[in-house]
C-alpha cells in the first residue's frame, strides 16, 4: 500500500547490493575452478556461495518491501510484502534516532501511546529529511499533549 501526498520516501539503496554480489562472484569463481580441478574444498566455497546467495535475497527483498512513506499527516511503515501500518503522528509518543547497539546501525525508533516500539533501519541517507521531518513532527505532537 502507498499512502496518496508522499512527502517522503525512505527505503534501502541498490549500492547495499554490491558487497554480497561481490563475494558471491568471487567465491563462486573460486567454487568452479576447485571443482574442475577436482579439489574437495569446492565444497566449502560452494557452501559460501549459497550463503551469499541468500544475503543477496534477503538484501534485494529489503530494498523492494521495507519503507517508511511519509505525508503531512502520519506516515505508513511497510515491514514486510502486503504487511504495514498507517499511524498518524498523533498515534507517536515519541520518535528518535540512535544506534543499535547489535548491528551497529542507525535506526529510527518510534514509540506508539500504546507502548510498543518500533525500529525501522536507516539505510541510506538520501532521504534524511523524512527521517527528521518525522521526528520533528512526533517532537511538536508530544510537546502539545
Amino acid at each position: 500500500m502507498e499512502i496518496e501526498n508522499v512527502k517522503y520516501k525512505i527505503s534501502g539503496s541498490p549500492k547495499q547490493l554490491i558487497v554480497p554480489a561481490i563475494t558471491l562472484l568471487i567465491f563462486g569463481a573460486v567454487t568452479i575452478w576447485l571443482y574442475l580441478d577436482s579439489n574437495s574444498i569446492f565444497l566449502f566455497t560452494a557452501s559460501i556461495c549459497a550463503m551469499m546467495i541468500f544475503a543477496l535475497i534477503y538484501t534485494i527483498c529489503h530494498i523492494l518491501f521495507v519503507k517508511i512513506f511519509v505525508d503531512e499527516y502520519g506516515f505508513y511503515h511497510q515491514s514486510g510484502i502486503n504487511k504495514g501500518k498507517y499511524y498518524n503522528f498523533s498515534e507517536i509518543a515519541e520518535a528518535w534516532e540512535d544506534k543499535d547497539p547489535r548491528n551497529n546501525a542507525n535506526c529510527l525508533y518510534y514509540k506508539t501511546n500504546d507502548g510498543n516500539t518500533h525500529k525501522f533501519i536507516i539505510t541510506s541517507y538520501k532521504n534524511y529529511d523524512g527521517i527528521e521531518f518525522i521526528i520533528e513532527r512526533c517532537d511538536k505532537n508530544s510537546s502539545t499533549i
